[in-house]
C-alpha cells in the first residue's frame, strides 16, 4: 500500500534516494501517474551529475537528446546542501505543475541525493 502525504497544498508523488559517486552520472525516469495527469501517465527523464567548479551552489538544466541534464554545482558539503523552497520541475497537461524538493550531502566521494516530487493539489 502506498502512503498519501500532503505539504502546503502539494500532493506527494515520489521520493528518490540515490548514492552517486562524485564523478558519475545517474539517469532517472520518473513516472507521473494518470492519477496526477488529466490524460495518460508521463515519464520525466533526468540525468544527474555533480560539478565542483568553485561557484555558488546551484542547479541548472540543459536538454540532452530526449533527457534533461540536471547539473548540481558545488553541492559537495558533508553537512548538506538543499533547495530551500519548492522548485518547478515541469508543467504537464498545460497547467499541472510538478514541483521538486531536493537535498544532498557528500561523504568522501559519495553523494547521498534525495529528490521529492510533488504536485499542486488544486491544479
Amino acid at each position: 500500500m502506498k502512503s498519501k502525504c500532503t505539504l502546503d497544498g502539494m500532493q506527494h508523488i515520489d521520493t528518490i534516494n540515490l548514492l552517486i559517486p562524485k564523478n558519475s552520472e545517474s539517469s532517472v525516469t520518473i513516472n507521473i501517474p494518470e492519477s496526477i495527469t488529466t490524460a495518460s501517465a508521463v515519464d520525466l527523464k533526468i540525468k544527474i551529475r555533480f560539478m565542483d567548479d568553485g561557484k555558488e551552489p546551484g542547479v541548472n538544466f540543459t536538454p540532452q537528446d530526449s533527457w534533461s541534464l540536471m547539473t548540481l554545482h558545488n553541492w559537495e558539503n558533508s553537512l548538506g546542501t538543499s533547495l530551500t523552497e519548492f522548485f518547478e520541475l515541469a508543467t504537464i497537461d498545460n497547467n499541472k505543475h510538478i514541483m521538486m524538493m531536493m537535498m544532498n550531502h557528500r561523504i568522501g566521494a559519495i553523494n547521498s541525493l534525495t529528490i521529492q516530487l510533488w504536485s499542486k493539489v488544486d491544479d
